[in-house]
């Protein structure tokens, strides 16, 4: 179980947006406890399954599409490689977010986590990226 402290809280801000500039998506809003989730109007969240489980804090991440958030439940994390993992895994979801949970997806978490970037939308659809990840 992780400490939400003050620096650990900028740290993961600052790996969100690290991220988020590598898939060419707008920085998106972060949250690290249960808390900052329940503050948000339900009909921002959305109320969804993901919606439910972040305010149980039940899940180690979502992404809210509405309000462009990410968010992180250090409570749920052991160790650094577990938050960088759970950060990965929702920027995917921010930029990809037709793309179902799967082997494509996995190989584009993949990809991120070695270091690799996609391009804006306007040059290669999303469809274009999935077929290249399949092979």
């Amino acid at each position: 179980m992780m400490k939400a402290t003050r620096r650990f809280r900028t740290h993961v801000r600052d790996r969100v947006a690290m991220y988020a500039r590598r898939v060419n998506v707008k920085v998106p809003m972060v949250a690290c406890t249960t808390e900052e989730v329940r503050r948000l109007p339900r009909l921002m969240t959305g109320g969804s399954k993901e919606d439910e489980m972040a305010r149980a804090g039940m899940c180690f991440g979502a992404y809210f599409r509405v309000p462009h958030m990410v968010y992180v439940n250090l409570g749920e994390h052991d160790d650094l490689f577990e938050v960088e993992s759970t950060i990965i895994h929702e920027i995917v979801h921010a930029r990809f977010r037709t793309l179902g949970h799967g082997d494509a997806f996995d190989r584009m978490c993949d990809v991120l986590m070695l270091g690799g970037r996609f391009p804006p939308r306007w040059i290669f659809n999303d469809r274009q990226l999935r077929r290249g990840a399949e092979k």
